[in-house]
C-alpha cells in the first residue's frame, strides 16, 4: 500500500471494507451504496487521501511496451519524458533488488 499515516491507511483499509461488503451484494447500485456510506461515515470531516507513487511507479513499469508511451502519458497526466524517467528508475531499481539477492552476485 505504501507509507501512510495511521489514519490514513485506516481511512483506506475502511472504504476498501466498505466497496468488499457492498460489492457482495451486487453490482447494481454499487456506487451510489458505497458513496452513501462513505458520507454517513466521514461525513463533516476533511479526509485527505494519500498519492502512493511507487504504486503508481510500479503500474506504469508494468504497462510499458515500448510503444505506448503516448497512451501513458495521456492516463496518467505526465510527459512522455516523465514516462520514459520512471521506467527508468524502476529498472534500474529492480535490477539493483535483484543483484541484491542473498547469494547471487553480478559480475
Amino acid at each position: 500500500m505504501g507509507v501512510f499515516s495511521d489514519r490514513a491507511a485506516e481511512i483506506l483499509e475502511t472504504i476498501a471494507a466498505i466497496v468488499d461488503q457492498e460489492a457482495s451484494k451486487g453490482v447494481q447500485g454499487l456506487g451510489r451504496r458505497v458513496t452513501d456510506i462513505i458520507a454517513d461515515t466521514f461525513g463533516g470531516q476533511q479526509v485527505y487521501f494519500p498519492f502512493d507513487r511507487k504504486r503508481r511507479n510500479a503500474r506504469i513499469y508494468a504497462a510499458f511496451k515500448g510503444d505506448n508511451v503516448h497512451e501513458l502519458a495521456a492516463r496518467y497526466r505526465l510527459s512522455t519524458k516523465q514516462i520514459y524517467e520512471i521506467v527508468n528508475k524502476e529498472r534500474m531499481r529492480r535490477r539493483q533488488r535483484q543483484a541484491s539477492l542473498p547469494g547471487v552476485r553480478m559480475t
